[in-house]
């Protein structure tokens, strides 16, 4: 068992910039300006 795949999925706060989620936090924030 490799612990470096356990510790990508214990750090979600780190996805990567052309993450959908991100994308959709960028999209609600500008919407609200």
């Amino acid at each position: 068992m490799s612990h470096q795949s356990e510790n990508i999925t214990t750090i979600p706060q780190c996805p990567p910039p052309s993450s959908p989620a991100v994308l959709l936090q960028l999209t609600l924030h500008y919407s609200k300006e």
